[in-house]
């Protein structure tokens, strides 16, 4: 999350997502009252002797709005807010009249609140996105691409490399086009930044890992062995494997996987000092017990969950001290949390204590 600026005294930050779990923070700190400005659309009537009545053109224009609701759509990355208009940039918008508009990731916009919590601040302050890792999944038919930032997966197409099941003397032309393919994809992203994890069986990886290292002495590159898989399926497949998980360190998704196991191995052992479910972990964290809760964004799509609901557990929970980790439902991680009914929680101490 990008903080452009902060004025205290307004109450006013501008702020950038920059990945889903920033929009999600962004959801936490907004409330009803407070005001959102950004740049929208706006269908605006011309007024005119020679005009028609039901003529009108759509215009960007900057907009205010006193938020009356607003929702996360984890699906397509952006936040919807409904709201009057307090002000606007362009002067056949009437203010009062309602609107609702589109946050985006990538897009700047202003949020004006009366007060901020120390928890707001906190999500403001530690909003700095995590660093990105790309995960190659390669053998000598086809390359697998997922980006894995913070917890979310983001998969690529996969790459094919044309190339028949046996080796030949004229695969090295080939061989180049199919790297340079790849390497295509790689570059959109900021190379200095890039942690790039290359596995799959054979000795495609070890050769493309090569390749990499002549074509740019910036990335950091690891090779990791033990992924017998290619394409996709060696995506998915690498995310449950402990070499893996030690190749990316210390990133967010360890620590929801050490949450989630820590869960599991508690419930095998009928210890309980876990919740699973809305109903019991708001119960938890009222007793001030939650220590880490877990949240599918799959839980979005159960109306009998309203969003506001989850959004006051989750502030709950850490205004007192917990963690809360939003999971990406298609991420192994977030498939386990899924079956167990999307919200799980480890507890500090027994619900009977």
């Amino acid at each position: 999350m990008i903080v452009h600026s902060f004025h205290k005294a307004s109450g006013t930050v501008a702020l950038t997502a920059q990945e889903l779990d920033d929009l999600w923070a962004i959801r936490r700190i907004t409330e009803v009252g407070d005001v959102v400005t950004s740049r929208t659309s706006r269908a605006v009537k011309q007024t005119g002797t020679y005009t028609r009545p039901d003529k009108g053109q759509r215009v960007s224009v900057v907009i205010s709005l006193e938020v009356e609701t607003i929702s996360f759509d984890g699906v397509l990355g952006r936040l919807r807010v409904a709201g009057k208009i307090l002000e606007s940039s362009h002067e056949l918008i009437t203010i009062g009249t309602h609107h609702s508009t589109i946050i985006p990731i990538d897009s700047r916009f202003d949020l004006k609140k009366r007060s901020w919590s120390p928890l707001y601040r906190k999500l403001i302050r530690e909003g700095n996105s995590p660093q990105e890792v790309l995960l190659i999944s390669i053998d000598r038919i086809e390359a697998g691409l997922g980006s894995l930032s913070g917890t979310r997966l983001h998969l690529f197409p996969s790459v094919r490399s044309g190339l028949g099941g046996k080796m030949y003397a004229t695969d090295r032309i080939s061989w180049k086009n199919f790297f340079e393919k790849i390497y295509y994809v790689i570059q959109r992203g900021k190379l200095e930044d890039l942690h790039i994890i290359v596995m799959g069986p054979g000795p495609s990886k070890n050769i493309f890992h090569k390749f990499l290292e002549e074509k740019n002495k910036r990335m950091k590159i690891s090779v990791v062995e033990g992924i017998d898989a290619s394409g996709e399926d060696g995506i998915f497949i690498s995310l449950k494997s402990e070499e893996i998980r030690t190749a990316i360190g210390d990133v967010k998704m360890n620590l929801v996987f050490e949450a989630l196991e820590e869960v599991v191995r508690r419930l095998g052992r009928d210890d309980d000092r876990i919740a699973i479910g809305f109903r019991e972990v708001d119960r938890a964290a009222d007793r001030g017990s939650v220590d880490k809760v877990l949240i599918s964004d799959k839980v979005f799509e159960m109306e009998r969950i309203p969003e506001q609901k989850l959004v006051d557990l989750v502030n709950k929970v850490e205004s007192l001290g917990g963690t809360s980790f939003l999971l990406d439902h298609s991420t192994p991680v977030g498939e386990q949390a899924s079956g167990l009914g999307g919200i799980l929680a480890s507890l500090r101490f027994s619900p009977n204590h």
